[in-house]
């Protein structure tokens, strides 16, 4: 069994650095993926609504191999814009509904 010291220094020696060069665009197909993925495992739990839509907020987590993990799925989060990221995030997000 490796002591903590060892798996720690593996996963830092693996994370991307700073200002490493990240391709945004794979690691964000790779989010939509799993966001896509997590949609399709529970479609049939999700009651059809011909004359609305519903909107999900995804918590994701991104591992030291950039993986993308979903940590939770919301149900009509809260929209609500309490400071300068809310604002930048939501708003750029009813933009595109």
């Amino acid at each position: 069994m490796a002591s903590s010291a060892s798996t720690s220094s593996r996963a830092s020696a693996s994370a991307p650095r700073p200002g490493a060069n990240i391709d945004v665009g794979a690691l964000w197909h790779s989010i939509c993926e799993v966001v896509v993925k997590s949609l399709v495992a529970v479609e049939d739990e999700i009651a059809h609504q011909p004359n609305a839509f519903e909107l999900f907020g995804f918590d994701v987590i991104i591992d030291d191999a950039l993986r993308p993990w979903v940590l939770e799925v919301n149900a009509s989060p809260s929209m609500a814009r309490e400071n300068a990221l809310d604002r930048r995030v939501k708003e750029l997000s009813l933009i595109h509904i």
